[in-house]
């Protein structure tokens, strides 16, 4: 699905999936009344001639993440949230953030972390997978902060694309120390990248210095100094 970007997929499918958790059946008609609602929400900036062709492949890949049994875990689960906002600190300096796209509570009472991805990334190879691993462990580190009680943290990866195989993953108390360990060095790395940077140590290449100028004058309230070179 390559007419919107990936973020806009993701709260698209969100909001698909929430709509069909109150239907008894998920029927192909009923994925296709879920699609076209969120889509007539207008909340894309889609011209006539895009819309029909998204809204053909969002009913193809939730409905063809529903009849791979993709979906199974909602029916089970006893609590669905979905765009679950996680937060921890790493010392006291620095904290890590960032929004889940689902958790649940399984028929245990077990907390388990689901990252939705549709699989047709056009670059998608090994190592955007072990960086889609690696997310999703640092999410389950962050939720072992919410439930210390549990000892073994679950995630999930689902593609919606049925030719793609959903992965899992599992984080013992020994696997979270470690990734724990593993967190704290990337922090003291990132601390003294920026002591180095502040004293003038590490200097920027300018095509990236250009990237980080315009993402801040992309900001509600931008620095006075990118404004000033936008004007000269």
């Amino acid at each position: 699905i390559a007419l919107v970007t990936a973020s806009e997929r993701g709260t698209l499918l969100h909001a698909i999936i929430e709509e069909l958790l109150g239907k008894a059946d998920w029927t192909e008609e009923a994925v296709k009344a879920a699609v076209e609602t969120q889509l007539q929400k207008g909340t894309l900036n889609l011209d006539g001639e895009a819309l029909p062709a998204l809204q053909k492949e969002f009913i193809e890949h939730v409905w063809g993440a529903y009849k791979g049994g993709k979906f199974n875990f909602i029916k089970e689960a006893q609590m669905v949230r979905f765009e679950q906002a996680y937060m921890a600190a790493v010392d006291e300096y620095l904290m890590l953030s960032g929004t889940v796209d689902c958790e649940y509570v399984n028929k245990k009472g077990e907390l388990v972390v689901v990252d939705f991805k549709t699989g047709t990334a056009p670059h998608a190879d090994d190592f955007l997978e072990t960086l889609y691993d690696l997310q999703l462990k640092v999410y389950l580190w962050m939720a072992a902060k919410r439930v210390p009680h549990q000892h073994e943290l679950r995630g999930q990866i689902i593609y919606t694309d049925k030719e793609k195989e959903s992965a899992s993953v599992r984080l013992s108390k020994e696997d979270l120390i470690a990734l724990d360990q593993f967190i704290q060095d990337c922090a003291k790395q990132l601390r003294e990248f920026w002591r180095r940077f502040a004293h003038g140590e590490v200097v920027l290449g300018p095509k990236l210095d250009e990237l980080l100028a315009e993402e801040c004058r992309q900001r509600e309230k931008p620095c006075p100094v990118h404004v000033s070179l936008q004007n000269d």
